[in-house]
């Protein structure tokens, strides 16, 4: 009976003894080891692993991608503006033996993380002015992560990104500089409108000019051919008139009744008078 009593107590023992001797992880974490609170070797794969019992214990941390929502914080701006700024981090344990050296757990690395990464935020808006901070978040969060990204390295940790969930100015300053932005505006829409009226206006000029030079040369050019018109009938006439002076002069009084009897004008003349004699069939040379 003893016996078997020894035997129960030493199979319990043992039990005891390997159950503390093995730990196991899985895929999404990873292992530190540590004898009397020291950390001595690191566990990256899978599986059951063993370690010294009761001088060695084991510090789980997480493999997986690591989110921290940071508390919105104040900054100034390079244009001396306070903004306010809402970010969250993207983050991950790479050497879990520097990382429990250095900042012992998780939770207490938070804080740590916070400090790094606000101080290089801080550091990105005071050069940055306001309006810039709206348009260029995607070049601002590289440089961030770029300049926290070394510093958390001694740490054992590895940034991944830095995203902003908000930039703005606080509440109060708000109405004031959303009236200073629609002033700027005003301003560059009137330049812009006084502009586009110089130009609107050197340009009618410029065409009333051109205009006016046309219209010159267009009377120039019709006076020379009214001009060259009235040689060539005078040319003719002479012509007519050399040929047959009393066939010219019946032409030119037909011409001068023309001009003279219209709208039903009534006109008195002497019998005598050459039109008279036109109107009667008189004084027609023949041939």
């Amino acid at each position: 009976m003893r016996r078997w009593i020894v035997t129960g107590v030493v199979i319990i023992l043992a039990i005891i003894l390997v159950s503390s001797a093995l730990f196991t992880t899985n895929p999404r974490t990873q292992a530190v080891v540590l004898q009397f609170g020291d950390p001595v070797r690191s566990v990256q794969a899978a599986g059951p692993h063993m370690k010294v019992p009761f001088i060695e214990t084991v510090q789980l941390l997480p493999k997986t991608v690591l989110f921290l929502n940071a508390q919105p914080e104040e900054a100034i701006s390079l244009d001396k503006r306070t903004v306010i700024a809402d970010y969250y981090v993207v983050w991950r344990i790479k050497n879990p033996m520097l990382f429990v050296k250095t900042m012992g757990t998780v939770a207490k690395s938070l804080i740590q993380l916070d400090d790094i990464v606000f101080s290089s935020v801080r550091q990105e808006i005071s050069r940055t002015s306001f309006d810039e901070l709206i348009v260029a978040r995607r070049e601002m969060t590289n440089h961030i992560v770029s300049d926290a990204a070394p510093k958390l390295e001694r740490y054992g940790i590895d940034l991944l990104d830095v995203e902003f969930v908000r930039l703005e100015l606080p509440q109060q300053n708000q109405q004031a500089v959303f009236e200073r932005m629609r002033s700027e505006r005003d301003r560059i829409a009137q330049q812009e409108k006084a502009q586009g009226t110089a130009q609107g206006t050197s340009i009618r000029a410029d065409t009333d000019r051109q205009v006016a030079t046309m219209v010159a040369v267009a009377k120039r050019q019709a006076q020379e051919i009214m001009g060259k018109a009235d040689a060539e009938a005078t040319r003719i006439y002479a012509q007519a008139y050399g040929k047959d002076p009393s066939f010219y002069s019946f032409w030119i009084r037909l011409q001068t009744l023309q001009q003279s009897l219209k709208n039903q004008t009534t006109l008195v003349i002497d019998r005598n008078d050459p039109i008279a004699q036109t109107l009667m069939g008189q004084g027609v040379g023949r041939r």
